[in-house]
């Protein structure tokens, strides 16, 4: 699946939890928790910020999760922090999603 396909299929996967995921991404905010909410996609099990959905595979488990977790966690090199921030998209017009496709993950953008 190219990377076209991909984003249109997390368009599909995500859209029955478009709301929730809007609500999540604003407490983010709104809390002052982070200015960079990131909303964990996968397949699989994962152990990474807070669940908002967990299901068995093939379904899509969510989670929300922030760009200091990612730091914490080793994700995101410290170094490039500046650097995510510069294509960081604007949360209130955007969700910014890691989308874990083994063997490899991604971050997507995805309008709300």
């Amino acid at each position: 699946m190219n990377t076209e396909e991909l984003f249109f299929q997390l368009q599909d996967d995500l859209a029955p939890y478009k709301n929730m995921l809007s609500q999540a991404v604003e407490t983010i905010l709104n809390e002052d928790v982070s200015k960079y909410p990131i909303i964990v996609a996968a397949r699989e099990a994962i152990e990474l910020g807070i669940p908002l959905v967990e299901a068995p595979a093939p379904a899509v488990n969510l989670h929300a999760s922030t760009l200091e977790e990612f730091v914490t966690k080793g994700l995101v090199e410290a170094s490039r922090v500046d650097r995510f921030r510069e294509v960081f998209k604007d949360p209130e017009a955007f969700v910014c999603v890691f989308l874990i496709a083994p063997p490899s993950a991604t971050f997507v953008f995805l309008p709300r």
